[in-house]
């Protein structure tokens, strides 16, 4: 959805403090694996001081432009839990009042937020643009009203403007002031978006703010209409990344207009809020404004929300009974058409079509390779179905495969279509994936070059700190760590009297107790442990008399069977078309692209 925030901490008055506390409070109550534990309220006062030289005077300053905010928990105008605090990344020169506008076009979402410079003729403007009453009058709003006012007179970018005024609109608990702020988002929006120098995507996510403001304005009417325009211009969009684009926006189309439906005008309506933060809602708990407390139309998408769970787990059974019963399935799903269907058979006949259509898949990619090769390249991604979808994944898989193999032996072809280790975002998936196996094999070949001259690598491991090795030394001293540290170990477990004089005493003490800090010393006798265990099971499966089973392998069926045997049809196909690709990379000099209707 393009830049989000950047950095968003804040030092705090009482009242913020108090506000983040109860954020803190709720982020603790929203279970989320992998993500650090919120601060405690002590440590919200500080975030992210930064020393700026005001431009206007010379003044220097310290501000804390950060504040406390939950990226996890987004809603439906983009802001995330805590912007209600994001004033705070607009610094303020002393004295003069001066507003420092972020650089929202020059910041990515891995760096930190960093500000424009204003030019030479743009200096000369603000002394008197500061004095004015205007200017005083919006910056009593907020200061994102007043960054957005000198925005315009000094002729900044659309988009620098539109994101002023859009975030702004988070700045508020008061509902009379954030009202003000969407009227002015709905009002002064359009003609913004319309100024963008960005392509269409950025516009359509822009376009799909207002609506949303429109409904939050109970505007519901021209919500929908609105929405209905940002459909239609996706389908109509001729551009290569239009599919991405719609399977990125979809899900939020669909719950705004879920939403606009249900003339739902709530600030965070339940429906558009993640599943953590539907659950912490309509759990009944009590939430700070302007998160809470709890409104008529969250009550009444609480209620929704769990009749259709109800609804959703009852069709998942009933799903599952069917399937049990293959001949009554078939029969109910030709007997009853499709938009007709309850919603358990309807999911029942879904799965049973599709394990038919993979079927007759696998078996026209088998019998009819070339046929299939033309036809996965003729046809768009969106538009494969049936039979065909699957033959076609099949194909895309080992073409990504056969590529991945030229471009791991050929340096020229490597270096171009996987950019220099870069991701593109126009390159084809199939590219992209088949560069990426590529990138492992040769790290995976540089490290073996190094571990097949252990005394040269012996003496790099000793001399290079860790943060100086690349990323193959840095592999290549791991693996040669693991291997003396095996071998010691094997030394170990094949000497009785070595391994009862090292091992006896710790594993008396070991026994039962999971260690998850073990020395050096007890790792080295649990794995000698390990390894005698696994010998000793090796002598009592040859002793035994039963023979074990032979397991088939796919990859021993002959190519007429097995679709990833290296002379299969489809195999050969796809070598085919790699080397195609590869030919014209190098012609072109470039990567292949995204094609219009591909899925990724």
């Amino acid at each position: 959805m393009g830049f989000k925030h950047g950095n968003r901490m804040k030092r705090a008055s009482p009242s913020t403090i108090a506000l983040s506390a109860a954020l803190m409070a709720i982020a603790t109550l929203i279970p989320t694996p992998g993500r650090a534990a919120a601060p405690s309220a002590e440590e919200t006062t500080q975030f992210d001081v930064r020393r700026f030289v005001c431009p206007l005077g010379g003044a220097e300053f310290s501000q804390d432009v950060g504040y406390f905010s939950l990226a996890l928990v987004a809603f439906a105008d983009g802001s995330w839990l805590g912007d209600v605090h994001i004033d705070a990344q607009i610094p303020e020169c002393p004295g003069n009042g001066l507003l420092l506008i972020p650089d929202y076009l020059g910041t990515d979402e891995s760096s930190k937020l960093s500000y424009l410079d204003y030019t030479p003729e743009q200096l000369a403007q603000l002394p008197a643009l500061l004095k004015s009453a205007e200017f005083r009058r919006q910056r009593e709003y907020s200061r994102h009203d007043g960054a957005q006012w000198l925005a315009t007179r000094l002729g900044l970018p659309a988009q620098t403007r539109w994101e002023l005024l859009r975030r702004g609109s988070w700045a508020t608990v008061d509902p009379a002031e954030r009202k003000r702020r969407v009227t002015r988002l709905v009002d002064e929006g359009p003609a913004l978006i319309d100024g963008f120098d960005t392509p269409e995507a950025n516009k359509r996510v822009a376009r799909f703010y207002v609506a949303n403001a429109l409904r939050e304005l109970g505007r519901f009417d021209e919500a929908h209409s609105l929405l209905d325009s940002i459909v239609a211009s996706l389908r109509n969009d001729p551009d290569s990344e239009t599919a991405q684009s719609l399977r990125s926006m979809g899900p939020a189309i669909a719950d705004l207009g879920e939403a606009i439906e249900a003339r739902d005008d709530d600030r965070f309506p339940v429906g558009m809020s993640s599943d953590k933060w539907a659950s912490k809602v309509c759990g009944g708990g009590p939430l700070p404004p302007p998160y809470g407390p709890m409104t008529d139309n969250a009550r009444a998408a609480c209620e929704r929300r769990q009749q259709e769970s109800a609804a959703s787990a009852a069709a998942f059974q009933e799903a599952a009974r069917l399937r049990e019963h293959p001949e009554e399935l078939e029969r109910q799903c030709q007997a009853t058409p499709e938009g007709q269907r309850p919603l358990g058979l309807a999911q029942a006949c879904l799965m049973s079509q599709g394990q038919r259509d993979e079927k007759a898949g696998h078996e026209l990619a088998l019998r009819q390779a070339g046929k299939v090769a033309a036809d996965c390249q003729a046809t768009p991604q969106q538009s494969q179905q049936g039979p065909l979808f699957y033959a076609c994944i099949s194909f895309q898989t080992l073409l990504g495969s056969q590529l991945e193999k030229l471009l791991t032996e050929d340096d020229v072809a490597h270096k171009i279509v996987c950019a220099d280790a870069g991701r593109p975002e126009d390159r084809a998936s199939y590219a992209t994936l088949a560069c990426d196996g590529s990138e492992r094999t040769r790290a995976a070949r540089a490290v073996e070059r190094l571990l097949a001259d252990p005394k040269t690598l012996d003496a790099a491991c000793a001399t290079t700190p860790e943060q100086e090795r690349g990323l193959a030394l840095y592999s290549a001293c791991s693996q040669r760590r693991i291997d003396l540290a095996r071998a010691d170990a094997e030394r170990l477990a094949g000497d009785e009297k070595a391994y009862a004089a090292a091992c006896a005493e710790i594993d008396a003490r070991r026994r039962g107790v999971l260690n998850w800090n073990p020395s050096p010393e007890e790792q080295r006798c649990a794995d000698a442990k390990r390894m005698r265990e696994r010998e000793l099971e090796r002598a009592a499966r040859a002793a035994s008399t039963q023979s074990p089973p032979k397991l088939h392998r796919p990859i021993d069926d002959p190519p007429d069977l097995n679709l990833y045997h290296p002379d299969s049809g489809l195999n050969r196909e796809a070598q085919a078309l790699a080397r195609k690709i590869v030919a014209t990379a190098k012609a072109e000099g470039t990567y292949p692209k995204r094609q219009a209707g591909d899925r990724y």
